[in-house]
């Protein structure tokens, strides 16, 4: 799914902006820092460890209410009751078929 269709697909998600918001691709260790003020988060998990998910989702409990966490193939596991599962689909990725999810944070 390309960018700009999330953005149609889901407008919520970017309702407080008038275009698409600028981001920045970081090549290294998203462990390793702080991303706490993004209001959208994009991981595709398709190959990450069950240890790998399970601190991103440790880290993303530090993002703030309103920020959208959409991950691949995998949910963030054991997140708190300040989240919710927007939506799960399946879409036709180069490697195959993967489930898109669209986490909330709501508290």
């Amino acid at each position: 799914m390309k960018f700009e269709s999330l953005v149609k697909n889901y407008p919520e998600i970017f309702s407080a902006h008038k275009k698409i918001p600028d981001y920045e691709v970081i090549n290294g260790d998203f462990l390793q820092y702080d991303w706490s003020d993004a209001s959208f988060v994009f991981a595709n998990s398709t190959c990450f460890t069950p240890e790998l998910m399970s601190s991103l989702a440790t880290k993303a409990e530090d993002l703030k209410p309103g920020t959208f966490f959409v991950t691949f193939t995998k949910r963030l596991p054991g997140l708190s009751n300040n989240w919710e599962l927007r939506d799960g689909f399946r879409r036709l990725m180069s490697w195959g078929i993967a489930t898109i999810y669209i986490h909330k944070k709501i508290k």
